[in-house]
């Protein structure tokens, strides 16, 4: 680049959230979740008005470099799929409701093998063993609830590190198969926002 009034600019981004979620308050919570959960519409209008106000079209610099920014939106072929059914225990058949199912009430029509290897990774520095055990009891209970035999109710612990994902995983995998001497079956990681579940 050349021009005394040409400058570059470095952002350094960390990774996750630099402010944890639960640090937020609640009108910045609020605030956030709003603007996360704008209707396609809504969204919609939002950029075009951004857009204007940007006004690529007098911008000097892509008039140089030989670029225009279009002022519409790119459209994808879409459809909309039928809405699926699924049976639980008893039969008891469940419609789709906005991109959910509620499953209260109802339990697995075939639970699968009991749960006896696994561990509890948490990514967050601020929810440690405490607050994972407590974790842990609720989970159990809603298994239990769906039908889920638990048969060790207490998984190993392990906290674990967000820029080190990868090593974390693992040392989760190994104190799971040592503790129960059997591949780990499931892996729930406690992200800093919300709870990612792998199955293996």
């Amino acid at each position: 680049m050349s021009g005394a009034d040409d400058s570059v600019e470095l952002v350094m981004l960390n990774d996750f959230n630099a402010v944890p979620f639960s640090q937020l308050s609640g009108d910045q919570a609020a605030d956030m979740i709003k603007h996360a959960a704008q209707r396609p519409m809504d969204r919609s209008a939002s950029i075009k008005q951004w857009f204007a106000k940007l006004n690529f079209a007098a911008q000097p610099k892509l008039q140089q470099w030989g670029l225009e920014v279009r002022p519409q939106m790119m459209e994808v072929p879409a459809r909309v799929l039928p809405t699926p059914k699924v049976t639980y225990k008893g039969g008891k058949t469940l419609n789709c409701a906005f991109g959910g199912w509620n499953l209260r009430g109802v339990g697995f029509t075939r639970p699968g093998r009991p749960l006896k290897s696994w561990a509890v990774l948490s990514l967050d520095r601020q929810y440690g063993s405490q607050q994972m055990r407590g974790f842990i009891t609720f989970f159990c209970t809603q298994m239990k609830i769906y039908g889920i035999q638990i048969e060790n109710p207490q998984p190993a612990l392990v906290e674990g590190n967000a820029h080190e994902i990868k090593q974390s995983l693992q040392n989760a995998a190994r104190e799971a198969y040592m503790q129960s001497k059997a591949n780990p079956q499931i892996i729930i990681v406690l992200m800093p926002v919300c709870p990612l579940i792998l199955l293996g």
